[in-house]
């Protein structure tokens, strides 16, 4: 469903996508509000994406730690997750980094629910052999993505990773690295308007980074024989705290 108001005006104007699919092995969907506000040449955008994966038939949803043994009902594959991060979601984390973490790796596996939040004052700027055609902006970008609906959280920080004091650390509590909280993201960037879209450059700050655990990781010029993963113990760790990005076109 569209809808707008006044397409041909600059100074007020509203947007709402609402988009529902299913496939063989899930049922999806995925709800889209954009709100668009300009006035005098500066225009304030705002975009709330909301989404929810739903398990179908014999898919399960998923939980952190993740289960172990022997025939373990499958889930949602990680292509058909919800993923965010990067230059047109959460600016605070680099591409697809946000959400939770597997706990050996620490890579990012995606999640059942996505909720993102974007604000974004964009101005021109009018310098000299420039005219109009250089703007800037300031953002904010709140939300994450989550293992599931019921795990969405509106909490701005996490109870670090504790682990023991042996030769091997092991984790002790807070372990799970499902990162249930609510990322908040702030920054500034530049727009270069040309004839096939602008031109940008975002820098983000990530204000609110938690823990996660991963793996120490074997030295160089080891094998998984010689040195077979998480042998060495664990750790926490954080993502970086800034965040650049060059892009074509608007962020959302």
């Amino acid at each position: 469903m569209q809808a707008r108001e006044r397409l041909t005006a600059q100074t007020l104007g509203w947007l709402i996508l609402i988009s529902v699919r299913a496939r063989a092995l899930r049922d999806s969907c995925t709800k889209t509000l954009r709100i668009i506000r300009s006035r005098g040449g500066s225009v304030l955008r705002e975009s709330l994406r909301f989404g929810v994966l739903n398990p179908y038939r014999d898919t399960v949803s998923l939980t952190f730690p993740p289960p172990t043994g022997s025939n373990l009902p499958p889930v949602i594959p990680l292509p058909e997750r919800f993923f965010a991060g990067g230059g047109t979601s959460l600016r605070g984390f680099a591409l697809n980094q946000a959400g939770p973490r597997d706990t050996g790796s620490g890579f990012p596996v995606g999640g059942q629910a996505l909720l993102v939040l974007n604000q974004e004052f964009r101005f021109p700027m009018r310098l000299p052999y420039f005219g109009t055609s250089l703007g800037g902006a300031l953002f904010y970008d709140g939300g994450n993505v989550y293992s599931r609906a019921s795990r969405i959280s509106f909490r701005s920080s996490l109870p670090k990773p504790t682990f023991d004091g042996s030769a091997i650390p092991q984790c002790l509590t807070n372990c799970s690295n499902e990162l249930n909280y609510f990322a908040h993201a702030v920054g500034l960037g530049l727009r270069y308007a040309t004839p096939v879209g602008p031109v940008r450059i975002d820098l983000g700050y990530q204000i609110n980074r938690p823990f996660f655990v991963l793996q120490i990781p074997c030295p160089s010029g080891t094998t998984p024989t010689t040195c077979p993963p998480g042998s060495l113990g664990f750790k926490s760790a954080q993502l970086p705290r800034f965040q650049i990005f060059f892009s074509l076109g608007a962020p959302f």
